[in-house]
């Protein structure tokens, strides 16, 4: 079978030129709201003077509800691959974080860490969990003060090995996972918790080729509907 049936890819338009660009499935679309044409990992399309792509044979945009399902086709699709991982290597996981309330999805989370280079780019530089919350629907709770901590908590224990193994290459028997320290609060100090194929090959090759910032379709071969 010819594995390239089964591509998928987004399509972010350029705030400069505002020509349409095909782009990694893996990319946070969601918050990237000001990407341009030099920011494509494709060479041949990363200049706002290149024409815009055209759609390649067999594949249609997909848009409004048919868009959702298979965004949420592809949050599935991660969670098992997730769940599969994490059991296979005797890591603990955690059962539907919750943050701010909400469910916190973890499919977006893992693309908006690799998107800035993967964990420990994000620590070491100050402000990038906060920003990185605020892409996020949980933000809309206003009550949350810790995000940033539990953020990077909910991080490492559900999705630091599987970074490690799937966008950096390690062995998963060679991969440290960062040990939680104790905090302080107001009750006092209290002590940390827990430490922490085939979902579309085409999402771990994308990962290794970041393009990158959403007005956005999602691009599936076959699927039904109209082309735009």
């Amino acid at each position: 079978s010819n594995s390239d049936a089964w591509i998928k890819s987004r399509w972010i338009s350029c705030a400069s030129c505002k020509r349409w660009r095909r782009v990694a499935c893996c990319l946070p679309f969601e918050s990237m709201v000001e990407w341009e044409c030099s920011e494509n990992s494709n060479d041949k399309f990363s200049s706002c003077e290149a024409t815009e792509e055209i759609l390649r044979d067999g594949e249609v945009l997909l848009e409004g509800e048919e868009h959702e399902k298979s965004y949420e086709q592809e949050k599935d699709e991660f969670s098992n691959h997730l769940s599969s991982f994490l059991s296979k290597h005797n890591l603990p996981s955690l059962k539907k974080p919750l943050l701010g309330g909400k469910d916190l999805d973890l499919y977006r989370l893992y693309r908006e860490v690799i998107y800035r280079g993967g964990y420990k780019a994000v620590v070491c530089k100050p402000g990038t969990w906060s920003k990185i919350f605020r892409t996020l629907e949980n933000s809309k709770n206003r009550k949350v003060t810790d995000a940033s901590y539990r953020l990077k908590w909910y991080y490492i224990e559900s999705l630091y090995a599987y970074e490690q193994q799937y966008f950096h290459g390690m062995d998963p028997t060679k991969i440290e996972i960062p040990k939680k320290r104790k905090r302080a609060s107001r009750a006092g100090k209290r002590s940390a918790g827990k430490v922490l194929d085939a979902f579309t090959a085409n999402f771990w090759r994308q990962t290794q080729m970041m393009a990158t910032r959403n007005r956005y379709w999602t691009a599936v071969p076959g699927a039904t509907g109209g082309a735009h």
